[in-house]
């Protein structure tokens, strides 16, 4: 894929990635897009209006449907220059982080059970079932696509990820998906968008 990085100065503020969607998160396989990082999140405001200008200008001469990239809504700065340039808000989510020096009770209510691979078809129907009505517009496609990933990024994601369905007796209440080596989590609970701004522009 192309790329091209954005410099103030000598200082990296931005990667700009031109190439197609490999997977249907969000369009079909094929569909040229352009995906956007910015570096420096508390550059100046002039610096980060000229970066969302760029990303516009190189998306648009290397024939990009759509641009895509992911700012926390805490720096307001960055998501206000980015929509002047043309960019939407496309989905929220909350970010929360728990400490994890304290020591685990193991629960008696709840059970966690690892998904095996040949179990991961069923974890996809439990996860399109248990966050269907998320907020989260982004999820909301990747949920929607989901089932027509090709099984060789299936295998990637499993074999990158911990999954688990979390039982309450024989009845499946949730589920988690913990990332060890990123250390991240995620679970089937669902809030009002507030944190995490996913900007999409075409």
């Amino acid at each position: 894929m192309r790329y091209w990085v954005l410099l103030d100065g000598s200082d990296p503020v931005s990667v700009v990635t031109v190439g197609v969607e490999p997977i249907r998160l969000f369009a079909p396989i094929g569909t040229p897009l352009s995906l956007v990082r910015v570096i420096d999140l508390q550059a100046p405001k002039e610096t980060l209006r000229t970066v969302a200008a760029q990303a516009v200008r190189l998306s648009r001469e290397n024939g990009a449907e759509y641009a895509y990239l992911g700012l926390p809504a805490r720096h307001s700065e960055a998501v206000r220059q980015f929509k002047e340039a043309g960019f939407q808000e496309l989905g929220g989510t909350y970010e929360v982080e728990c400490p994890l020096d304290a020591v685990y009770e193991h629960s008696v209510v709840l059970r966690f059970e690892r998904v095996q691979r040949s179990e991961l078809d069923r974890f996809l129907e439990y996860m399109k079932e248990l966050l269907k009505s998320s907020p989260d517009a982004v999820l909301s496609m990747i949920l929607d696509n989901i089932r027509e990933m090709p099984d060789d990024f299936l295998d990637l994601w499993y074999g990158l990820e911990h999954l688990f369905l979390v039982y309450r007796e024989e009845t499946v209440v949730g589920m988690l998906d913990l990332n060890v080596k990123g250390g991240r989590s995620a679970t089937s609970a669902s809030l009002p968008s507030r944190g995490t701004r996913a900007m999409a522009g075409r």
